[in-house]
C-alpha cells in the first residue's frame, strides 16, 4: 500500500484503497480477538487482564480476574486456549443481561491424581441503576462480543466445549447475579505422563 501511494499520491481517495485498508484493519482484530497480543507477549493471565479488562472498560462495565492454583504454565496449550475463549464467550453470556454492572473472573489450577485441571468462573452482577445506562449503551454490548471473538454460545453450548476436555459446567442465576462454573481437565497430558518409557535407537 505504501508503494502504491508514493507513485499515485492521489489513491487514499479510491474506493479499492479504502476497503484494502478497511480489510487490514478487520484481519488485524480477528487475530487480535482469537490470539491476542498480550498474550502473545506475556501470557495468558496478560489477555485475560488486560485484553478482557479493556474491551469491558469500553462497555462501561466494572472487571475483576484473579488466577490462583498452580500447574496452569504446564498445561496443554490447546486446554489454556479452550479456557480463554470459554472465558470470552461466558464474559459475552453474563454481560448480555440488562443491567449487568460488574464482572468477576477468576481461574484456578490444580493437579488430582496426576491429572491436572482449571476451574474457569464467571460472574455477572446486576445493578438496577445501571439498568438506563445499559440500555443507552446497547451498542457497546454487540461490540463486545466482536472484540473478544466470541460467537455468542448459549449455556448448552459452552456446556458441550467443557465436555470436549472431560469438564463440566455449572450454572447458578438469580434476579441480582448469574454465575457459570466450568471445569476442564488436562488429559492429554495425563495420558503422556502414564505412558511407558520407550527407547528408540536408529
Amino acid at each position: 500500500m505504501g508503494s502504491l501511494e508514493r507513485l499515485n499520491p492521489d489513491i487514499r481517495s479510491k474506493d479499492h484503497y479504502k476497503q484494502a485498508i478497511d480489510a487490514v484493519r478487520d484481519a488485524r482484530q480477528v487475530a487480535e480477538s482469537l490470539h491476542p497480543v498480550a498474550w502473545r507477549e506475556r501470557g495468558l493471565p496478560a489477555a485475560l487482564q488486560e485484553t478482557i479488562g479493556r474491551a469491558l472498560d469500553d462497555a462501561r462495565i466494572n472487571y475483576r480476574c484473579e488466577i490462583k492454583g498452580r500447574g496452569m504454565t504446564r498445561m496443554q496449550p490447546a486446554v489454556l486456549s479452550a479456557a480463554y475463549r470459554l472465558v470470552c464467550e461466558a464474559v459475552v453470556l453474563v454481560t448480555s443481561r440488562i443491567g449487568c454492572a460488574s464482572v468477576r473472573v477468576s481461574l484456578r489450577g490444580g493437579e488430582t491424581n496426576r491429572m491436572r485441571w482449571i476451574v474457569v468462573r464467571v460472574e455477572g452482577s446486576i445493578d438496577v441503576m445501571h439498568l438506563a445506562r445499559a440500555i443507552h449503551n446497547a451498542d457497546d454490548l454487540k461490540r463486545l462480543a466482536v472484540r473478544l471473538g466470541a460467537s455468542g454460545l448459549d449455556i448448552n453450548e459452552l456446556s458441550e466445549q467443557a465436555r470436549i476436555f472431560d469438564g463440566e459446567l455449572h450454572q447458578r442465576k438469580d434476579d441480582e447475579h448469574m454465575c457459570v462454573t466450568m471445569l476442564l481437565h488436562d488429559a492429554q497430558r495425563a495420558l503422556s505422563e502414564d505412558a511407558p518409557v520407550r527407547l528408540w535407537v536408529h
